[in-house]
């Protein structure tokens, strides 16, 4: 094409909701990331890989981060990016390298806490909006509030870093997110951060893979640059380690 010979396409796998919510245009947009899109991007492109005699296709799909972490370990899938505390082991077998760190934020509607400084203990009663059981930000969530004796109030769980925001913006819970996706977001100016003085959370960017570099390797190199590239350009600049 005009920009020249493809020797690693991508996959890319994206996230459909629950059935029963679907519309027809959301299935037919499903379908067409799921089924025909890889099926039409492998037709325009496996023939001149052919003709070279060489091309991988790459596949990339998002998960869990601790579900990523067990598809590397069984040879599932080559390697993974992940957010972890800096203390995560990892499975014998695998290795794991920082890309960088990035911070969670607390979020509220505009104007709702006009406190400078809250403590987990003033706010944990007010409720979130956070991804279903899994998500990691979740979990060091509720071990925070366990720690102090506190309970874990959940007002919604839902898929989807926009709908959370949104949702937080108009005061259905307090959210929990990365401060670079919150910079970004369409409901930026109509959120304040929450400064919370005992929970400030903090997560390494992961790149996972086994000890034995395989035959993708330069792929997994350029996809982590690539990462490493995204989050440095983020409002929020990501620590080097």
């Amino acid at each position: 094409g005009e920009h020249g010979s493809t020797h690693r396409p991508l996959n890319l796998d994206g996230y459909v909701p629950p059935l029963l919510d679907l519309t027809d245009a959301e299935i037919g947009e499903g379908l067409a990331v799921h089924l025909t899109g890889p099926i039409r991007l492998a037709r325009c492109l496996v023939p001149g890989m052919v003709a070279r005699g060489y091309g991988r296709i790459v596949n990339v799909s998002s998960g869990w981060g601790s579900q990523l972490v067990e598809r590397v370990a069984n040879a599932e899938i080559d390697a993974a990016v992940a957010l972890f505390p800096a203390t995560k082991v990892l499975p014998d077998g695998l290795s794991g390298r920082a890309l960088g760190r990035i911070e969670l934020v607390v979020v509220a509607k505009k104007d709702t806490m006009p406190k400078r400084s809250y403590k987990l203990r003033e706010i944990f009663g007010t409720g979130w909006v956070l991804n279903p059981d899994g998500c990691g930000f979740r979990a060091g969530l509720a071990r925070a509030l366990a720690e102090q004796g506190l309970s874990f109030k959940i007002n919604l769980e839902t898929f989807g870093t926009d709908l959370q925001l949104g949702l937080a913006a108009s005061g259905i819970g307090l959210g929990l997110m990365p401060r670079p996706i919150l910079e970004r977001s369409r409901h930026r100016s109509h959120l304040d951060i929450v400064n919370v003085s005992d929970f400030k959370p903090v997560l390494d960017i992961w790149l996972v893979q086994p000890l034995q570099p395989g035959p993708v390797q330069h792929a997994i190199d350029f996809f982590a640059q690539a990462v490493e590239h995204a989050f440095a350009e983020s409002p929020l600049k990501v620590v080097a380690r």
